[in-house]
């Protein structure tokens, strides 16, 4: 059976203006191919966020992304899906293992953003969000509405059945929270055997954490 990767990335989009965010969805891209050059690789992009041709149309929702990844895995036929989530991509991708267990085999939920954190910088605090010039760097549009029709990741995880999937955090990605305490809470509500956890060094967006010998084993686990 063929295989496809899809990359989930985080708000920003991986053909943004922010270079570090640029690299490290190259380079995933770039490590999957090496591993496995016959492998399809999928970098997804949502509505609201600009995409491989520049274009930027609507808003960013998480209702509109799952159904952005819905005709992306629908397009897959009877392929076998393997994801690769980046913390807004792992909320996504944890709701996306729960709705297609048998197609779905693997996934890597890296950095997954707890609820409460989502709520306070898209809703609340949305200073990194607003304005022309934050949308012109993160290359994506973020208002209040992306949580129409949200699933936590708290919530997703519970319902992974089939899924083998590994939820991964480093240092870093989120001020002021502890990433392992973090993958402790998400383990005490998973209850879920093929749910594995795993604390990397650097953070997200850190080509050193992106190039780790620690990342490139998730990689690698995802593409076997």
């Amino acid at each position: 059976m063929s295989k496809t990767i899809v990359i989930l990335p985080a708000g920003s989009s991986p053909y943004g203006n922010e270079p570090d965010v640029c690299k490290f969805y190259a380079n995933i891209s770039s490590q999957i191919k090496t591993l496995d050059n016959i492998t399809k690789v999928v970098t997804a992009t949502y509505p609201g966020q600009k995409d491989s041709d520049g274009k930027m149309e609507g808003e960013i929702t998480f209702k509109t992304s799952i159904e952005a990844i819905d005709l992306i895995i629908k397009s897959c036929g009877t392929e076998d899906i393997r994801l690769v989530c980046s913390s807004y991509g792992s909320l996504l991708g944890a709701a996306l293992c729960a709705k297609y267990p048998d197609q779905i085999s693997k996934a890597v939920l890296w950095s997954p953003i707890p609820f409460w954190f989502f709520w306070q910088s898209c809703v609340v605090d949305r200073s990194k969000w607003e304005g022309s010039n934050q949308e012109a760097l993160r290359g994506c549009k973020v208002t209040p509405n992306i949580v129409d029709g949200i699933i936590p990741f708290e919530i997703s995880i519970q319902s992974i059945h089939k899924t083998m999937a590994v939820i991964a955090a480093a240092e870093g990605d989120y001020p002021g929270v502890g990433s392992q305490a973090l993958l402790d809470y998400y383990k005490s509500l998973s209850g879920y055997n093929n749910l594995k956890f795993r604390l990397l060094e650097g953070n997200r967006y850190s080509m050193a954490a992106a190039t780790s010998p620690e990342f490139r084993n998730l990689l690698a686990w995802v593409v076997e």
